[in-house]
């Protein structure tokens, strides 16, 4: 006599249905430990990135050390400071994002956004010796 299992399922045949699942579990199981393994390998680079952050935020202020405080607006002077560091975190949490989406490098992700606000105060330093 069949048991209640047995008797929905014939057990003696495989059934499609369940190996189609089980393999669509695996594969999003393995896509899951692959995107893992993408973001801690962005967040580990971006760790050694830290000190380049450091000498950074130095870099963008020295612009503003520079200038002469008693011509005024110096309230827009750290307001746009503030701005500049602000946009410097988001633009590394956006590549910090779109590196794990895109399947980048990830010491080009952690690299980038430091090295694209260095060029920027060495490109305002270097206006402010030459023109100020």
């Amino acid at each position: 006599m069949k048991s209640s299992i047995q008797a929905r399922y014939d057990l003696s045949k495989p059934n499609v249905q369940l190996l189609g699942a089980l393999f669509a579990v695996s594969a999003a199981s393995i896509g899951f430990e692959i995107m893992l393994t993408r973001y801690f390998a962005i967040a580990s680079w971006s760790e050694y990135g830290y000190w380049v952050i450091s000498i950074v935020m130095v870099g963008l202020a020295l612009p503003f050390a520079y200038l002469n405080a008693r011509s005024g607006g110096v309230s827009m002077k750290v307001f746009v400071g503030i701005m500049l560091g602000v946009s410097f975190v988001l633009l590394n949490n956006v590549f910090r994002h779109l590196g794990l989406l895109g399947n980048w490098t990830p010491w080009i992700v952690a690299a980038t956004p430091g090295a694209l606000y260095l060029a920027l105060s060495l490109a305002a330093f270097g206006w402010l010796v030459r023109f100020r």
